[in-house]
């Protein structure tokens, strides 16, 4: 009797036991649910891929120079009578900069001048002469030298007199000079620089790789530290046929149109130099996650749904990432909270709603279920 009493007791306990196990378990998972229903999804930012145009192209630096610059010297030596500039002055071609004292010139002239009238005066005489046969060929032709002679002696005269006023071989600016009225001056006297400042030639080395793909008229942008955000486009012109044997780097020459004179000779600039330019879909980078040999983007739909997406990366760019495949114009992708998310994650963006919490009276103060 004790026997089946104790046994009685043993299954009655186990029952209980099994009990209190389901309704632990349906109580945890109760928990769970609600816990589930009380967590809002992931907040996160998005930002929609756009087409736009994508470069493949190779970055240098480089230094801008003056299309033409020259040092403006007297030819011979002298005293300065007039300065018809300022430092920093635009000059047109030809225009008179410095003029030095010329007398001995002016009476150079004046006496070339006087020489060749008599020497013309002789000439016309012996050719009368020649005409009637009353002087012999060579006398005739010793008159037609003399002439010639005068006449070089007076083209001579008048180079002397000119070079006495220093001009400017082209239009340019003036750079910066002391000379003063009054100055001597001699042949090895800087009067100043004289710049063409119009175009800009920017030299920059490429690496060898590149030797093939470059060609005279590739695109050239560059960028320098005056003019921060702004960038000034120009052309290959000259691409040296020769290789640097320790850089690994070959010569390329530039030309950057400057209207403005916005860019000086001397600058650093930073160059890229475009070979090809196409349409594409990009993406910004912090949206690309890379993962072994392959790169994703999480693309967020219309209902606030995740998706996992395989893409090909292709060029890369002030921050935007050209997707080759995998990506479509106007998709959005996640860019901020891509470790909240994975492949079917609903998510929430700025601006919306957010859900009701359990157990909160609504509007009406009812409480919700």
């Amino acid at each position: 009797m004790a026997s089946l009493l104790r046994q009685l007791l043993a299954l009655a306990f186990i029952t209980a036991a099994a009990a209190w196990a389901i309704m632990s378990q349906q109580s945890a998972g109760d928990d769970a649910a609600t816990a589930s229903r009380a967590r809002p999804a992931p907040l996160v930012e998005v930002e929609p891929a756009r087409i736009a145009r994508v470069e493949r192209s190779v970055s240098a630096v480089g230094t801008g120079r003056a299309r033409r610059s020259v040092e403006l010297r007297p030819v011979d030596a002298g005293r300065v009578l007039n300065i018809a500039f300022a430092s920093g002055d635009l000059v047109a071609e030809g225009a008179a900069l410095v003029t030095l004292d010329s007398a001995s010139e002016v009476a150079a002239l004046a006496e070339a001048e006087a020489g060749l009238e008599e020497t013309r005066a002789a000439y016309a005489r012996a050719e009368a002469l020649q005409k009637q046969g009353r002087v012999t060929g060579q006398s005739f032709e010793g008159a037609r030298a003399d002439l010639l002679r005068a006449e070089a002696r007076l083209g001579l005269a008048r180079a002397d007199l000119e070079e006495r006023v220093i001009r400017a071989p082209f239009a340019g600016l003036v750079g910066l000079t002391d000379l003063t009225e009054g100055a001597l001056v001699g042949r090895d006297t800087a009067i100043a620089t004289l710049e063409d400042l119009s175009v800009l030639r920017v030299e920059f080395r490429t690496p060898e790789r590149f030797f093939a793909e470059i060609a005279l008229g590739d695109q050239v942008r560059v960028e320098t530290t005056i003019h921060p955000g702004e960038t000034f486009e120009g052309r290959v012109v000259a691409i040296d046929r020769r290789v640097d044997e320790t850089s690994r780097a070959f010569r390329v020459r530039a030309e950057i149109p400057n209207p403005d004179l916005k860019l000086p000779s001397g600058l650093f600039l930073r160059v890229s130099l475009v070979f090809d330019a196409r349409d594409g879909v990009v993406a910004p980078e912090q949206a690309v996650t890379v993962e072994g040999d392959g790169a994703y983007v999480y693309v967020v739909d219309a209902d606030g749904k995740v998706e996992r997406r395989a893409v090909v990366i292709g060029q890369r760019r002030d921050g935007m990432a050209e997707t080759i495949s995998g990506l479509a114009a106007g998709e959005n992708v996640v860019t901020r909270g891509i470790q909240k998310v994975s492949d079917g994650t609903k998510v929430r963006l700025p601006g919306d709603v957010p859900p009701p919490k359990p157990g909160k009276p609504d509007a009406a103060g009812a409480p919700r279920s």
